[in-house]
């Protein structure tokens, strides 16, 4: 677990919140937010801070894209990425001795965490860094066959999926379950579409709801 005064000093303190964090895949277009704007704690990465503009946390893995993505400086959230990205609070990615990337989550050094291939899962791990055990998935649709991600294909020579990657970013979430599960976390898959097969589906309002009669139990 995250110790005080042993993380840095952009770490945020999420315990008891409901988090919800908002990637990029097709599904992500048809989440309502209108009756839960106002609950809990939100997480948007790469483009999908259009959907969710006021989002406490955006979170980008790629340094290129924010060179290249153009966020308005009146954006509030928390801004995060990898090492190297410009103008943004910096995690590092946990490697192994072989200096592969560690796909699991982390839980220390607070700011270390898992890859898992993409920025959906290490935005996942630095919530659980923040305390967050409530998560709500929206967008998480480990999946390319309704499109490559609900704002079309990236551009500028920025990275895209295919049927390999995303294979591979499901196959790192849903492994990621049992892990979460010891530390008492309830994840929600609020994209009814998504390839992923460890984590109950839901549509967001009725996930919000169940969270949070959950909490108060």
């Amino acid at each position: 677990m995250v110790r005080n005064g042993d993380h840095p000093d952009w770490f945020q303190d999420w315990r008891g919140q409901i988090v919800t964090i908002v990637a990029s895949g097709p599904s992500a277009v048809a989440a309502d937010f209108s009756g839960c704007s106002r609950a809990g704690r939100f997480v948007a990465i790469n483009n999908s801070w259009r959907l969710c503009p006021r989002a406490d946390v955006l979170y980008a893995s790629d340094p290129e894209w924010w060179l290249r993505s153009g966020v308005p400086c009146e954006i509030p959230g928390l801004r995060v990425g990898r090492e190297g990205a410009p103008g943004v609070s910096s995690v590092q990615i946990a490697k192994r001795p072989c200096g592969q990337w560690v796909d699991r989550i982390v839980l220390e050094p607070a700011g270390t965490i898992g890859s898992g291939g993409c920025s959906g899962f290490q935005a996942l791990n630095l919530a659980v860094q923040f305390g967050a055990r409530d998560i709500i998935l929206v967008g998480f649709d480990a999946s390319i066959s309704s499109g490559l991600h609900w704002h079309g294909a990236h551009l500028d020579g920025l990275g895209n999926p295919h049927e390999g990657t995303v294979e591979y970013w499901r196959q790192c979430l849903d492994d990621a379950a049992m892990d979460l599960d010891r530390i008492g976390c309830r994840i929600i898959n609020c994209s009814q579409s998504s390839a992923l097969r460890a984590y109950p589906k839901m549509d967001l309002a009725a996930a919000f709801e169940h969270l949070k009669k959950s909490k108060a139990q």
